[in-house]
């Protein structure tokens, strides 16, 4: 019986098993080679601000698709080029890390990350991708879209709101440069970066005031 209906209404798509399919699914119809990339790579410190900022503008929208799946390649390859022989494009989960928010809090987030989302205007659909790179300790973010106005305009939004909003603000921070490493032949090991971190604030007690006994009065 199930064979039958199968045949009458059709026998559903299995479920995409790499990246590129999912993608072309979720901005289908629109064709995938009319889609162009826009990227920025930002210091690494930066990827809690930006992850959030993208949800803080996807917020409200319908039909949005998250996809944690750690991928090598960068966007436009994926969306455009054939498989590479050397990597691999199947859906991995993501590997999380726990990315300081405050001096004592912490939060686990996915190390590659995409968004299938409509635009605010409802003229198509857009990619967004943020990930983080341990080799260039930086934050990369891509959107692909139809229009590469719309995209780079979203990519500008990401930024702004992530600035605007975000976890440093207000903060009592401790900021150090970090200088990179280079092997024998001279090639980068360890690139430079800047680190910023928390720091804590003791409380200050009375007793810890010291104060002439005729001021205090």
């Amino acid at each position: 019986m199930s064979s039958i209906l199968d045949n009458f209404f059709g026998t559903p798509a299995p479920p995409p098993q790499d990246i590129t399919s999912l993608l072309v699914r979720r901005i289908a119809p629109a064709p995938v080679a009319s889609y162009r990339t826009a990227s920025k790579q930002l210091p690494a410190f930066r990827f809690v601000d930006l992850f959030r900022a993208v949800e803080t503008l996807l917020d409200g929208l319908t039909g949005v698709t998250r996809v944690e799946s750690q991928n090598v390649e960068d966007l436009n390859s994926i969306l455009h080029s054939a498989p590479p022989a050397w990597a691999s494009r199947m859906l991995t989960k993501a590997a999380r890390l726990a990315w300081p928010v405050a001096h004592d809090e912490e939060v686990l987030l996915p190390v590659d990350h995409f968004w299938v989302a409509p635009h605010a205007s409802g003229r198509e659909r857009l990619i967004v991708r943020l990930r983080y790179h341990q080799g260039l300790a930086a934050s990369l973010l891509e959107v692909a879209s139809i229009d590469m106005g719309m995209g780079e305009e979203f990519m500008d939004a990401i930024i702004s709101t992530s600035a605007r909003d975000s976890i440093y603000r207000n903060r009592t921070l401790d900021i150090a440069f970090q200088s990179g490493t280079k092997d024998e032949y001279g090639d980068v090991e360890k690139p430079e970066q800047l680190r910023v971190s928390f720091k804590r604030i003791d409380s200050v007690s009375d007793e810890d005031i010291v104060i002439d006994g005729n001021v205090r009065k």
